[in-house]
């Protein structure tokens, strides 16, 4: 069974957040998985770095990279937001406005 991530290619180019990252295969796979929008295989490969890698470097990236597949806080906060006037909305529509 074929992997979604692209095989290394040697003229990849690091999405510009990576830029400053170290040199690691196993982030490289990493960083193709993000970029290819495979978000179930970041976070997977993830907590298996942070589990196992010693290099200081390569965990501030990885943590970093995990940081990325989350949405922001901001956006959450917007989104309860939506519910909650939806919700009051339609409880008010149903309560007042409807015959």
């Amino acid at each position: 069974m074929s992997s979604p991530v692209p095989a290394a290619d040697a003229g990849a180019k690091r999405p510009d957040f990576a830029s400053g990252y170290p040199e690691s295969e196993t982030l490289d796979v990493l960083l193709r998985a993000f970029d290819a929008g495979d978000f179930a295989a970041v976070r997977k490969g993830t907590s298996a770095l942070l589990a196992t890698e010693t290099d200081d470097a390569i965990l501030e990236a990885t943590a970093d990279l995990r940081r990325r597949i989350y949405p922001g806080a901001t956006a959450v906060y917007i989104l309860a937001l939506s519910v909650g006037l939806l919700l009051f909305l339609a409880g008010y529509y149903w309560l007042r406005v409807q015959p």
